[in-house]
């Protein structure tokens, strides 16, 4: 996706953020906001794109709910931000291409580095359903402490425009039963019912898998994604 591309994308998304604020009087927020938010969106969505664009053939899509972002600009596609508790390094022996006994490189930079090439290899893409980084840090509103109404609100109102086209992209390029994947259970939980019925919109049967890779409490249940690999 090119500069122009991401930048139209979200002339289009951002119709929806000022819709959302004014309705919930948070119209005056909405300057800074709506700031950090187009940063944080062509940032990530220019990353994403330059992972996928290099997925042959993808097996498994993990779903998560936005960047968190922030000061430190973390993001499972930044090179330059550390591997979190959403995919730790450490989790890429969850991958048929790991080799224990290949040597741990010591720099951020080279560890994602390495991690995106299991991806490609392994044909594994992380795909956010939100456009906004919202942080409870720089914007008005957040995922965690959002009213049900106002989150389901908030995906229906841009699913069609985000969501939608990314999952259509994504089936091009999958050759067997898609698969899709939850990472958190909370994010299963708050849009199980949303995601199910965009699936079934989008597929018009049955015919896809949609699971979870989350273990007990934060960790990623390795022995599941080794499954779904």
């Amino acid at each position: 996706m090119q500069k122009n591309a991401v930048e139209k994308n979200w002339t289009l998304i951002s119709k929806i953020l000022k819709t959302i604020y004014t309705k919930y009087n948070l119209f005056d927020e909405l300057e800074n906001d709506e700031k950090y938010l187009k940063k944080a969106f062509e940032y990530t969505e220019t990353l994403w794109e330059k992972q996928f664009i290099k997925i042959n053939e993808l097996k498994v899509v993990m779903l998560s709910e936005a960047p968190l972002f922030g000061e430190k600009q973390t993001y499972i596609y930044n090179p330059n931000s550390k591997p979190t508790s959403f995919f730790y390094f450490q989790n890429l022996q969850a991958f048929p291409t790991y080799n224990s006994n290949d040597k741990i490189p010591k720099s951020t930079y080279d560890k994602k580095k390495l991690m995106f090439e299991h991806f490609r290899e392994n044909g594994f893409l992380v795909l956010d359903i939100f456009p906004f980084a919202l942080n409870p840090a720089y914007t008005a509103i957040n995922y965690r402490k959002m009213p049900k109404k106002l989150y389901n609100e908030l995906f229906a109102s841009t699913a069609n425009s985000y969501l939608i086209p990314k999952l259509k992209r994504c089936l091009k390029k999958m050759q067997q039963t898609p698969c899709f994947a939850y990472r958190y259970k909370k994010l299963n939980t708050k849009t199980g019912d949303l995601i199910n019925q965009a699936f079934q919109t989008l597929f018009n049967s049955d015919n896809f898998i949609l699971t979870n890779v989350y273990g007990k409490n934060m960790p990623l249940d390795r022995g599941k994604l080794t499954k779904l690999l």
